[in-house]
């Protein structure tokens, strides 16, 4: 896997503003690619105690409440880097955080190109100080890095209410809304949307072949483009990608939703938070 690099097994200051830093308490913020045991467990324990949409939480305390296992599942899924973030003040390291690049959606997925941010979670602690911006940022670059003029499209999926709506509103780093999908958290499900942030030049060929294979297609793609595609549309999209799967972008993409997970749900269901981003985006 090129996450693998020389430079992935280092400490990596992230670039968090003077202001962000004192509100913490930290002189700076660094991710490297392992913690303590002790450390994870906490940060581990603390993920299951809360009501939130996340995949560890489908791994029992007991039974796998490790840093070792949890790493182990997760490569069995897809090869998978992990980031720890650290605040740092003094001689003091802090677990605020971790996140994980995978290479792709799942190891029977057979496209290049389409790495996964995933599986970030910060500390309560350290929570509503924008520090997952730079958490993510930093992973952007790396999976720029990494996979240079091969890299098509990034993944990232949400249920946080902060996260969809600067991604809605075209602010968040270019990411773009293609569908739901419903994760299953153990004990509940929770309904999951899901995003690509296209680089440059697979955006351009999406929008220059789809129409040609389809103008329907074309049409769903500038919804996408808009933030403002539906979950039937999102469906209606997919299952048209599905029927143009001998042009080899359709092909790609067709598996890259399916793979994904993406399905419609009744948009009556979402929490009424969610749903007043949602409806209020697509009128404008």
């Amino acid at each position: 896997m090129k996450l693998l690099k020389e430079e992935l097994q280092r400490d990596q200051t992230l670039e968090v503003d003077q202001e962000t830093l004192n509100r913490i308490g930290a002189d700076y913020i660094f991710s490297r690619p392992s913690a303590g045991e002790p450390e994870f467990r906490q940060l581990f324990e603390e993920l299951h105690q809360e009501k939130i949409g996340h995949t560890w939480k489908k791994y029992p305390l007991l039974d796998i409440g490790n840093l070792a296992n949890v790493i182990s599942e997760e490569n069995k899924k897809r090869p998978t880097q992990f980031f720890f973030f650290y605040a740092q003040k003094g001689n003091q390291a802090s677990l605020m955080g971790a996140a994980t690049i995978a290479e792709s959606i799942c190891n029977s997925f057979q496209y290049k190109g389409f790495p996964v941010l995933s599986r970030c979670y910060i500390r309560r602690a350290y929570r509503n100080n924008r520090l997952y911006t730079p958490m993510l940022v930093m992973r952007i670059e790396y999976c720029e890095q990494m996979y240079g003029d091969e890299l098509k499209a990034i993944h990232l999926g949400t249920s946080n209410i902060r996260v969809l709506k600067s991604a809605l509103s075209n602010a968040f780093q270019n990411f773009k809304l293609v569908g739901n999908e419903v994760l299953d958290c153990g004990k509940y499900r929770e309904i999951i949307f899901d995003f690509l942030r296209f680089s440059p030049s697979y955006q351009e060929s999406c929008m220059t072949r789809l129409p040609e294979i389809d103008p329907l297609l074309g049409d769903y793609f500038k919804k996408v483009l808009n933030n403002s595609l539906s979950s039937a549309e999102a469906m209606a999209f997919k299952e048209k990608l599905k029927i143009h799967s001998d042009q080899p972008i359709a092909a790609e993409l067709s598996c890259l939703l399916d793979k994904i997970g993406i399905t419609q749900i009744d948009e009556s269901l979402i929490e009424q938070d969610l749903k007043d981003i949602i409806f209020a985006h697509r009128e404008d």
